[in-house]
């Protein structure tokens, strides 16, 4: 194995020297070292744990080392000595959001506009992102960046994309990330057939750093099943879309994928036959010939449900195109698309389908005041038929899973992360209220929100 670790580190070395310069870290605040020191009491907070529980007010939560070591009715208990107390009456007290389908290097291709919409999403409430496909090389360093609690940007988790050579070859998103290796052979954007080496694929893979594989396009059922068990041999998991073309989204259910991206895709279920590349999938879906509630989709989700496969179905981006499509006639085919989503993920968490909320667009910072994970999890409600629990529950606990960090992240409880978002207004009394964020807590580090503005790390 020497000689291959060898090629890649020396291959991820030279590509660091192409990537834009870099622009000023965030840096700790001068408060940063005793804010991690001493316990943090917030107090008198209504507190919304991201499991689904109802809520609880009149609560004071303890932060001890950047972890939760208390959870009480307020008053019922002693403060932990020389506690600094946050009095949060009125407020709610939420985990950090998760967006679970993000694009941090593209389309923002330079260091600066990576830093810009990673301070975005944080300071709307974000504290962990599921980056599902860039630059491996910066996002690497993006991560470590990221790892300060006193750094004004979400923890970030990515993939490595394995798809077929040719998709790979003439997708015009692999060359700009590449960084000078050959699109199918980076280890980061990797190229699968039958005479790969799958091992050793998966594990060059594990050493970029990446949390998992996201299996994209132009694979057949077999090496989605290889690739599949491999990558959680190894301790990776397996991201993929709906639709691996020409695998369909059973089989990549069957294969034991962790998550299915993009509900709108899953309708390819109900064809015969699958396209044979991706370039044909567009003509492939036919929304009125496959209701969501058809033998083919039902047996889907219902197999969704026994493995606990979790659904992404990507709501926001699918309404943005929809709107889109609507304005051209010779896609009236398409025209269905965003109803029969809207559609699929009610039914799916009716059958009790795990789902998870993921932008894919994000949000703009030059032009949006908060991310779109708000409006995703606004859709779930008005148009999926969630309950603002439900909801929010798949925008931190089940983000949470999909990426695999269920035990220390993604809800309120003693032992875990202190990672929260303090909000002005009640959500589960109207799912907007998710946009009235106060306060951004990472790792016990409290941020006021100042977008656009710097870093602040003191307790009100």
């Amino acid at each position: 194995m020497r000689p291959i670790c060898a090629v890649l580190c020396l291959g991820l070395a030279a590509s660091c020297h192409r990537v834009t310069p870099v622009a000023v870290e965030p840096q700790p605040s001068a408060s940063s070292a005793p804010n991690r020191v001493l316990p943090l009491a917030f107090t008198n907070v209504t507190l919304i744990d991201g499991s689904g529980s109802p809520p609880r007010t009149g609560t004071t939560v303890i932060v001890s080392g950047g972890r939760v070591s208390g959870i009480f009715a307020t008053g019922s208990r002693a403060l932990p000595e020389n506690a600094r107390v946050v009095d949060l009456a009125g407020k709610f007290l939420l985990p950090g959001f998760i967006d679970a389908h993000v694009h941090i290097t593209y389309p923002f291709t330079t260091r600066p506009r990576q830093d810009s919409i990673l301070t975005f999403l944080f300071h709307g409430g974000i504290t962990s992102v599921r980056d599902m496909a860039g630059d491996v090389v910066a996002l690497s360093a993006l991560k470590q960046t990221a790892r300060a609690p006193s750094a004004a940007w979400p923890q970030i988790y990515y993939s490595v994309i394995m798809a077929g050579a040719e998709f790979l070859r003439t997708d015009r998103r692999t060359v700009p990330v590449a960084h000078g290796m050959t699109p199918g052979e980076a280890p980061w954007l990797r190229a699968i057939n039958d005479s790969t080496d799958i091992p050793l694929a998966i594990e060059v893979a594990r050493w970029t750093g990446a949390t998992a594989i996201k299996l994209y396009a132009e694979l057949p059922a077999s090496l989605v099943a290889k690739l599949s068990d491999e990558a959680h041999r190894q301790g990776l998991k397996v991201w993929s879309h709906s639709a691996i073309i020409p695998a369909r989204p059973s089989d990549a259910v069957a294969a034991g994928v962790d998550v299915l991206s993009h509900g709108d895709v899953m309708v390819l279920e109900g064809n015969d036959t699958m396209p044979a590349t991706l370039a044909g999938w567009n003509s492939a879906r036919r929304y009125a010939a496959v209701p969501v509630e058809s033998p083919a989709i039902t047996r889907l989700l219902e197999q969704m449900a026994r493995r606990g496969t979790i659904l992404e179905p990507t709501l926001y981006v699918i309404r943005r195109s929809g709107a889109r499509m609507r304005q051209d006639t010779t896609r009236r085919a398409l025209w269905p698309m965003e109803d029969w989503s809207y559609a699929l993920t009610r039914r799916a968490q009716g059958l009790g389908v795990p789902v998870v909320a993921g932008t894919d667009l994000m949000g703009w910072p030059a032009t949006d005041s908060l991310p779109y994970i708000h409006d995703e999890m606004e859709l779930l409600v008005s148009k999926a038929g969630f309950s603002p629990l439900q909801a929010i529950t798949a925008a931190t606990l089940n983000g949470a899973r999909s990426i695999g960090i269920e035990k220390d992240y993604g809800t309120v409880a003693v032992g875990k992360v202190a990672d929260f978002v303090i909000l002005r207004s009640d959500p589960t009394v109207d799912i907007r209220n998710t946009r009235t964020v106060d306060l951004i807590v990472k790792e016990g580090e409290v941020h006021n929100r100042t977008w656009p503005g710097a870093l602040s790390s003191q307790a009100r």
